[in-house]
């Protein structure tokens, strides 16, 4: 494996935990508050089933992004217009170009899966609305909530990785899976040594430093273990920061 791509396969281990347990801003002011060059991130449901993540580039009136469903963990492209301020629709592209289906929602004022209300008005932390498909009569509603916002592109979210997009994701896919399959092998094969990691073991920070494959799987329940499998159950391998 090359330097780049351990490094970048480093930095995801260290990452995917905080991604699968990160807090929800707690606030998003109105579309235009947001730069060109940032990626503000959607979690949520289509037809109150399929779970999606959706992430968005608001620039004035005009939205472009990129959303999938999380079992899939295919990007599909999409493009629209907040109108309004608070109505937006988004058109769905399939790989040839063609509009297949539209997302017609608003950013509403209250979040109708909130328990209790606080009566502070929302900006643009929800939307919902309906998803609609083009080639037959079915029509869904979704609902997504505002989960992460970073500085970057639609064509280079990880600006600290030195490989592209792709690679990074596919990285975090195979890291992923091989900790919840307990392919420690597999766990140790994509980290460059050696490496440092802190952590926690029976609720006190730890450091260790590994210095070969040899030593991580030595110490691999400590790194590894049911403490950190549980932050992974929740984790999406894809849009994760």
């Amino acid at each position: 494996m090359s330097r780049a791509l351990a490094i970048s396969t480093r930095f995801l281990a260290l990452s995917i935990a905080w991604a699968a347990c990160s807090p929800a801003l707690a606030s998003c002011p109105s579309p235009s508050w947001f730069e060109r060059n940032w990626l503000v991130t959607y979690d949520g449901t289509i037809g109150d089933r399929y779970a999606v993540r959706m992430t968005l580039v608001f620039d004035g009136d005009s939205l472009t992004g990129k959303y999938f469903y999380t079992r899939a963990l295919k990007d599909i492209r999409i493009e629209g217009t907040v109108r309004s301020v608070r109505s937006l629709t988004l058109n769905e592209f399939d790989d040839k170009g063609a509009i297949t289906a539209r997302f017609v929602g608003r950013f509403p004022e209250e979040d109708p899966k909130e328990a209790r209300r606080t009566g502070r008005k929302l900006g643009c932390e929800v939307m919902l609305g309906d998803w609609e498909s083009l080639s037959s009569d079915k029509t869904f509603p979704f609902y997504l909530r505002l989960a992460h916002a970073v500085a970057g592109s639609l064509s280079k979210r990880y600006r600290d990785a030195d490989v592209d997009d792709d690679t990074v994701e596919s990285l975090a896919q195979s890291f992923l899976r091989a900790v919840r399959e307990n392919d420690r092998n597999k766990v140790a094969s994509l980290v460059e040594y050696p490496f440092s990691l802190s952590f926690l073991e029976d609720d006190r920070p730890r450091s260790i430093t590994i210095r070969s494959k040899a030593e991580l799987l030595r110490n691999y329940e400590s790194l590894f273990g049911s403490a950190y499998k549980e932050q992974l159950e929740g984790a999406i391998p894809k849009h994760m920061f």
